[in-house]
């Protein structure tokens, strides 16, 4: 048996850059599905393994949320809307991944998977972004061919667009992170391609566009999905903040023409109130936006608050029953936030006329 098997001659194949192995709906040889198995592209009959491993992971994956969401049951992270908000956006980068993109060619390096980890960054924390970005690249990427190559080149931009961005204050901090994300991706696709001998020249060319385009698509699509977020959830990001602290805002108009001593008062104490803010680690961007505000029912009755009367002018406290003019004074919270509703400002900067 053994000198029959010998004098048998092997046979060997030769596969070239680009060249199809199995077309679809075609009959597998033994010989292809031999070749297939050398590139790991065919799925063995029995099923057991992979699932128990994917089982395992998926596990590995939910206990690491909930381990975060544990040690951040704070703040924005706190309603089941937002968990709710994260948990579907979540599976809907990953299902169009695992179901459209990831068996595909080039389509997987064009596809924006870090606009998610950049998203979760911006709107709730930057640990957050980088876990959840992980464990999306993770999930993607597995049980799939090329799971190392895709897996650092989902992982190393996104990471590097959340360093990149911080709290995103300005439109031009994503165009930034658009091209860190492009550099780093372009980077990865060099160290994998560049020498790789089944990939030639046209295919390098392809894989770095793509790379490209990816970085400029994922903080496209980042900017538009925290808008998304903070309508949704109600939480003021960095750029809608600086929107609603322009001078040319309406209600801060309103303020001004109609309240100018409490205007220049709200201005000391934003001043004040961020500094402090900065001492301790608060966000100092939404306390002062939130203070510039604080005092905007003032607006309705000004002459009944001293920064607003003139000197040498009837005080209009001496006209009115001492009463209705504290009952006057009062009301400038809840007239504040009347005025805060009617101009839309989000609730956390409602919150500092309430408080």
């Amino acid at each position: 048996f053994h000198h029959a098997r010998g004098l048998v001659e092997p046979i060997s194949r030769q596969i070239k850059a680009g060249e199809v192995l199995v077309r679809r709906g075609q009959v597998v040889s033994d010989l292809e599905f031999e070749t297939l198995e050398a590139y790991n592209l065919a799925e063995p009959s029995d099923q057991t393994e992979m699932l128990i491993k994917t089982g395992v992971i998926v596990l590995l994956a939910g206990l690491s949320i909930a381990l975060f969401y544990r040690q951040s049951a704070n703040g924005n992270l706190a309603s089941f809307k937002a968990s709710f908000l994260v948990a579907v956006t979540f599976l809907i980068f990953l299902g169009l991944a695992r179901f459209l993109i990831i068996d595909r060619t080039v389509l997987p390096y064009l596809y924006p998977l870090a606009a998610y980890g950049i998203t979760i960054a911006v709107v709730f924390s930057g640990k957050m972004g980088i876990l959840m970005a992980f464990l999306l690249a993770l999930l993607t990427v597995y049980g799939q061919g090329r799971e190392v190559e895709l897996l650092v080149f989902y992982t190393l931009p996104t990471l590097a667009g959340i360093l990149t961005i911080g709290k995103a204050k300005r439109i031009v901090s994503f165009l930034v992170t658009g091209l860190v994300v492009s550099l780093v991706a372009m980077g990865v696709v060099t160290a994998y391609r560049f020498a790789d001998s089944l990939t030639d020249l046209v295919g390098f060319t392809s894989l770095i566009a793509s790379a490209g385009f990816n970085g400029l698509a994922s903080a496209t699509v980042a900017l538009l999905l925290q808008q998304v977020f903070a309508q949704v959830l109600d939480i003021p990001t960095a750029l809608q903040l600086l929107d609603i602290a322009r001078p040319d805002h309406p209600l801060m108009q309103m303020i001004l023409r109609n309240a100018p001593g409490s205007y220049q008062h709200s201005l000391l104490v934003s001043n004040l109130a961020e500094q402090a803010a900065e001492a301790i680690g608060a966000d100092r961007m939404l306390v002062r936006v939130g203070t510039l505000f604080h005092d905007t029912g003032k607006a309705g009755n000004p002459q009944y608050f001293i920064e607003n009367q003139v000197k040498d002018k009837i005080d209009a406290h001496d006209a009115v029953d001492p009463v209705l003019a504290a009952q006057t004074i009062i009301a400038h919270v809840t007239d504040g936030v009347a005025l805060a509703k009617r101009y839309h400002l989000p609730s956390r900067v409602i919150d500092f006329i309430r408080e």
